[in-house]
C-alpha cells in the first residue's frame, strides 16, 4: 500500500501520462514505476485471496459479505466521488474546471475511480468467491488441502493463465463511455484473477504456502535477472508474448521474495508494524489526491528534480499517516467512510468478543 506513494510520485517525473507532470522527466523515474508495478498489485491480490478465504471460514459467508461491502464498497464510493473530485480539480486534464462533474463520460467511463480501480476488481473477486463458497462441494471436490502442487509449476501456470485470460478481456465489446465499465476495467479483472486465485490456493494448501519461504535467495536471483532482461528488451522496443510471460514470472518471484523477507524479519509482534499496517488502507486511499495537490505546487519550484520527488513522497506519506492517527482513528464517521469500520475509540469496539477477534486477525 505504501509503495503506491512512491510509484505515483515517480509518475509525476516519468515519461508516462499522469494527473500532474513535471516539465522535466527522466527514464530513471520510468524505471522506478516499472519495477514497483512489476509486482505490487499481483502481491496485493495474492494476499487478498489468502485473507478472503480465511475470513469466510472464520466468520461465515454472510458476515464476510457485510464486512467486505463496508470495507471495500463504502470507502471506494466516498473517496471516488468526494476526494477524487477535489484531486481532479488540480490535475492537468481538468485544470480547475469543475465542468467534468457534469460530464456523463466522467462517471460512466470510470474516470472518477482513478487509483481505486483495484478495489472494484476486488469486489468482483469477492462476489465470485462467495458464489463458489456457497456451493462448498466445489472446494471439497478440488481437495486443495491434500493436493501435491509443485511451487515451480505455479511459475508457469499463473502467468500463462493471466496471459490467456487478459486476451479474453481484450475481445469483449468496448464500453462507449470510456476504458472502464462505470467502475470495472474488464481486462484488469481477467489479468489479475489468477493471482487472487493463487492466494486462495495458498490458504487451502499450507504445504505449498510454506514452501515459498525455502527459496529466499533463488527468488532474489530470478527477480534481478528478469529485471535486467526485461528492462533491456524494453529499451530495444521489442516487447513480445514471451516477455509477457516473463513479466508474470517476475511478479511471482518478486512477491515471494518480499513475502519471505517479511516472514524472516518481521514475523513477530511489533507496535510499529501494527501501526503501519492499521494505517496502510488510509494511506492508499488518500495518497493520490494528496500527491496531485502537493505536486501541483512543488513542480513549479526551482529545487532539483530528485528533491522534488523525495519531498512529494515524505509530505504525502506523513500527512496521510497523521490524518489516520489524528482523525480517522478517533472520529467514527471518518473511520466508517474511509476504513469501513468503527473507530478504535468507539466504546462498543472494546467488548471481549471484539478483542478476541482482533487478536485472531479476524477484524481486518
Amino acid at each position: 500500500m505504501s509503495l503506491g506513494v512512491v510509484i505515483h510520485a515517480a509518475q509525476v517525473f516519468s515519461l508516462s501520462p499522469y494527473h500532474i507532470k513535471s516539465k522535466v522527466t527522466s527514464i530513471f523515474y520510468e524505471n522506478i514505476v516499472f519495477v514497483i508495478h512489476s509486482f505490487r498489485m499481483q502481491s496485493f491480490y495474492i494476499i487478498a485471496g489468502f485473507f478472503s478465504i480465511l475470513l469466510i471460514e472464520k466468520i461465515g459467508l454472510r458476515k464476510f459479505l457485510i464486512n467486505r461491502l463496508k470495507r471495500l464498497l463504502l470507502p471506494m464510493l466516498f473517496c471516488g466521488i468526494c476526494l477524487n473530485t477535489v484531486m481532479n480539480l488540480f490535475s492537468n486534464e481538468y485544470d480547475g474546471n469543475l465542468n467534468f462533474v457534469f460530464n456523463v463520460n466522467y462517471w460512466l467511463g470510470g474516470a472518477w475511480i482513478s487509483h481505486l480501480w483495484f478495489i472494484a476488481n476486488l469486489l468482483v473477486y469477492v462476489a465470485l468467491l462467495s458464489i463458489i463458497f456457497f456451493y462448498k462441494n466445489i472446494f471439497n471436490k478440488l481437495n486443495l488441502e491434500n493436493k501435491k502442487i509443485n511451487l515451480f509449476a505455479i511459475f508457469i501456470l499463473v502467468p500463462t493463465a493471466s496471459f490467456l485470460l487478459v486476451r479474453i478481456g481484450w475481445r469483449l465489446p468496448d464500453w462507449p463511455f470510456g476504458e472502464k465499465f462505470i467502475i470495472f476495467n474488464v481486462s484488469n479483472i481477467f489479468y489479475y484473477f489468477p493471482y487472487f486465485a493463487l492466494g486462495i490456493v495458498f490458504y487451502k494448501n499450507k504445504r505449498l504456502y510454506q514452501s515459498i519461504f525455502k527459496y529466499y535467495y533463488l527468488f532474489l536471483f530470478v527477480s534481478i535477472t528478469l529485471l535486467i532482461i526485461i528492462i533491456s528488451v524494453k529499451y530495444i522496443g521489442t516487447y513480445g508474448r514471451v516477455i509477457e510471460i516473463l513479466l508474470g514470472i517476475l511478479a511471482l518471484s518478486n512477491s515471494f521474495f518480499i513475502m519471505s523477507c517479511f516472514k524472516k524479519f518481521f514475523d513477530s509482534k511489533s507496535v510499529i508494524i501494527k501501526r503501519l499496517s492499521d494505517s496502510s488502507y488510509t494511506i492508499y486511499l488518500l495518497h493520490q489526491p494528496i500527491i496531485v495537490i502537493v505536486a501541483s505546487y512543488i513542480v513549479e519550484t526551482k529545487i532539483s528534480n530528485l528533491f522534488q520527488f523525495l519531498s512529494i513522497i515524505v509530505i504525502t506519506w506523513t500527512s496521510s499517516f497523521l490524518i489516520h492517527i489524528i482523525l480517522i482513528e478517533k472520529l467514527n464517521v471518518l473511520s466508517i467512510l474511509l476504513n469501513g469500520k468503527n473507530s478504535i475509540y468507539k466504546k462498543n469496539n472494546y467488548t471481549p468478543q471484539f478483542k478476541k477477534a482482533e487478536e485472531e486477525n479476524v477484524v481486518m
